[in-house]
């Protein structure tokens, strides 16, 4: 996964292979930090000071509710201003523009975008094409076609730790996922990284 990093660190996220336990461990622990410190007023103010000076680009050209609340919510959280493109039918990709160039375009003004787009690859496809421009931002995949959508299941590993911190761990256990899992993105991410845990066992129950 060295192509989605940059000095030794995550550039991009776009898969949950890119997350061992020891990297989901320090997410978790941040994230334990990150709870506690919104509930004091101190706390709050200190959060939105950490990234008051950047701004953040929501590309949501797939339909989305409480993914697209989640991350604009986290961008407020730490003071980030954000932008959206939410209907294409109502920017310059209306008039012809290819969402490659709008993406790029949107680069040069955000530090960050998270990505939401229907067609399979494409976040990918656009974390390599920023990289081989010379002009690349972090790019976010909150859900790529049926691929992946690793921050969902990096929340769904996330409640799993705090379900069983005092149960032995997320080793050890048998999890069943049950729904539609041929279109189940998250359910392919979580799978993922489950695996890289001891013993785990694993069922799957969806219609014929």
């Amino acid at each position: 996964m060295q192509h989605y990093e940059k000095d030794g660190r995550l550039q991009h996220v776009m898969l949950s292979h890119q997350f061992s336990i020891k990297l989901m461990e320090e997410l978790f622990d941040i994230a334990d930090h990150v709870k506690g410190m919104t509930r004091k007023p101190n706390g709050i103010e200190f959060l939105k000071s950490l990234l008051s000076h950047k701004k953040a680009m929501l590309y949501f050209t797939q339909p989305s509710t409480r993914t697209f609340l989640s991350f604009l919510t986290a961008c407020q959280m730490v003071g980030m201003d954000t932008g959206e493109v939410r209907d294409p039918s109502l920017s310059s990709e209306y008039k012809g523009e290819s969402q490659e160039d709008g993406v790029r375009v949107f680069s040069s003004y955000f530090d960050l975008i998270i990505m939401r787009d229907p067609k399979p690859g494409f976040c990918e496809y656009m974390a390599y094409l920023l990289d081989n421009t010379g002009r690349s931002v972090p790019i976010m995949n909150g859900g790529s076609g049926k691929d992946q959508h690793p921050t969902q299941a990096l929340l769904d590993l996330y409640t799993m730790h705090r379900s069983f911190q005092h149960k032995g761990g997320i080793s050890k256990k048998r999890y069943a996922f049950v729904g539609d899992l041929l279109r189940g993105r998250a359910v392919r991410s979580s799978v993922m990284l489950l695996s890289q845990y001891k013993d785990v066992e694993m069922d799957f129950v969806a219609p014929s």
